[in-house]
């Protein structure tokens, strides 16, 4: 029996910016302000996490990890704060900072549900695909050894009769207990619902990497693919080499102490192989995939220890996609760092990916801790003048996270930087981005030219090819808005899409975008159809079927 599937296009923006010219003006300052985050803990050996999980449009912090009181104590959390930012709150304003508690360790609201972890990782997806992000955390709830692995996923539950109030609930599940590892949303199978990639080490302290496959009603099954286990490393989905399926990169370290890099290619059914690739073997590492140059294809950054038998050593460099093919340019960015985080983004607005590490230095037989922003020009990373945003000095951080987000919702993207500085104190700093200028009366325009962030234009040209129970789903690539001003034409392949699939006109319960219905984000991330301009979905029964489209630009609007 033939199934139909419709093709329903929507006017479904990107609110954001969209890719622009190679190249921008080195030694220009950008105007971002520090902003010290007293609303925050900061933390390390975790991570902070965004999404706007009660779907108010504003967005929503998970801190997870080790802090430290001002009296030296050592303390875990895993906490969600929500956003509660009105246009008359300044983020410089502490009386009127944007932060309360929804769920937490210390001040809970609705019962205390997080379970607080540290050598941890999360991340949003929305498994159930109901619209609402839930998040699964692993780590270890014991500061000291012997460490107690803990897995956990929390369900996005509604309060009362109104959906706005909501909760995070653990529930029931099979998955392992891990700590030390990395944890990643991802269809590897290509049926539209996510399944999980969790890495770690077990209570009976063997080191896995393994892919469960969400088989609906909270049940996930161990694909049994033999990869290779890793700790203390991190992982990544994408689909690098744009077959229409998610590809995995994966690094760590084994219980053998060998360091691990590995790009591992998708058949489509979710059965990996590792690809021919010159990655350097890292652990205590970071990994983010990104165009880079705009070509329609996403390239890899990696930063992460070496194994050297004299002196620490590591590596942050940025393979360059060929076509299929991780190429190494064999240009390491000025502060190679490991124990820390890299991190891509466009903070500057010119259309362009730019790039901010954090992380421990080598420094002869020593490390040092450097936080760095480096601006993109014509693809390559320098930089940035003056090291800093605003010229104020970056925070010097380890072992922390380096997130975006456009907190203040004025269309550009401010940072999160956690971390321990070098006195042992641990530190959250936001920079507050003002490139739109907006809010900033005290700077004239002409000092700080507006690179306003305009959307991507519809998609148009939406097809559908079904066989069986499959479905390629087809679409035109998306132009610049015809307001964009000369500087800011994006040339179309820097863009990535984003899809939305379901039984019914407006539903999401085959392949959820995790977007609001006007194209808002409810999470920080390229688009999960990633530089395609078409998509397979397996596993339809028969039926009609709705969907959409969205652009996603390099500020993951």
């Amino acid at each position: 029996m033939k199934r139909r599937l419709l093709a329903v296009s929507t006017a479904w923006f990107a609110a954001g910016l969209l890719v622009g010219p190679l190249g921008i003006e080195v030694g220009h300052a950008q105007p971002l302000l520090a902003v010290e985050a007293r609303f925050l803990d900061g933390s390390t050996f975790g991570g902070s996490f965004w999404a706007d999980y009660d779907r108010d449009r504003l967005v929503d912090l998970a801190e997870i990890g080790r802090t430290r009181t001002r009296s030296g104590q050592e303390l875990l959390i895993a906490r969600i704060r929500r956003n509660r930012l009105h246009a008359d709150t300044t983020l410089t304003d502490p009386e009127t900072a944007p932060f309360v508690f929804a769920v937490g360790s210390v001040i809970p609201v609705f019962g205390e549900t997080l379970e607080p972890v540290w050598l941890a990782d999360a991340d949003w997806g929305d498994d159930n695909l109901d619209g609402w992000p839930d998040i699964v955390v692993t780590g270890s709830t014991s500061l000291e050894p012997p460490y107690q692995p803990h897995t956990a996923l929390y369900r996005n539950l509604p309060l009362g009769p109104e959906q706005a109030d909501r909760f995070l609930w653990p529930i029931e599940t099979e998955l392992p207990h891990a700590y030390g590892g990395s944890v990643a949303w991802g269809d590897c199978d290509n049926d539209g619902d996510p399944d999980l990639l969790l890495t770690g080490i077990r209570d009976d302290g063997t080191y896995f990497s393994e892919i469960y496959e969400n088989e609906g009603d909270d049940r996930f099954l161990a694909r049994g693919q033999n990869l290779v286990g890793v700790a203390h490393g991190d992982a990544a989905w994408a689909d690098y080499d744009n077959d229409m399926d998610l590809d995995l990169v994966l690094t760590g370290m084994t219980s053998t102490g060998a360091f691990y890099s590995g790009v591992l290619d998708n058949d489509g059914r979710c059965t990996l192989t590792e690809s021919i690739s010159s990655l350097p073997d890292l652990a205590f590492s970071s990994v983010d995939w990104g165009d880079v140059d705009s070509d329609g294809d996403l390239d890899l950054l990696v930063a992460g220890a070496r194994r050297s038998p004299l002196l620490a050593d590591a590596a942050t460099r940025i393979f360059r996609n060929d076509a299929g093919m991780l190429v190494d340019l064999q240009h390491e960015l000025a502060e190679p760092t490991f124990f820390g985080n890299a991190r891509f983004a466009d903070h500057d607005n010119d259309g362009e990916l730019d790039v901010v590490t954090t992380g421990l230095m080598p420094f002869f037989s020593d490390s040092i801790a450097s936080t760095q922003l480096y601006t993109n020009a014509g693809g390559e990373m320098l930089p940035a003048a003056n090291d800093c945003f605003s010229c104020e000095p970056l925070p010097n951080l380890a072992f922390g996270s380096v997130s975006f987000v456009d907190l203040d919702g004025d269309d550009d993207l401010d940072v999160l930087l956690t971390g321990e500085r070098s006195d042992g104190s641990i530190a959250a700093t936001l920079f507050k981005n003002n490139v739109n200028n907006r809010g900033r009366p005290d700077i004239p325009l002409d000092e700080f030219p507006d690179p306003l962030n305009y959307p991507p234009r519809t998609v148009t040209g939406l097809s559908a090819a079904v066989e069986q129970d499959r479905v390629v789903l087809s679409w035109q690539p998306a132009a610049d808005s015809l307001l964009a001003p000369p500087a800011g034409i994006t040339r179309p392949a820097g863009l990535t899409y984003n899809l939305r699939v379901g039984s019914l006109q407006g539903r999401r319960d085959i392949m959820s975008p995790l977007s609001l219905d006007s194209g808002k984000r409810l999470i920080v991330a390229i688009g999960n159809a990633g530089s395609n301009h078409s998509w397979r979905i397996v596993g339809l029964q028969p039926g009609r079927y709705y969907w959409t489209v969205q652009a996603i630009d390099h500020s993951y609007a």
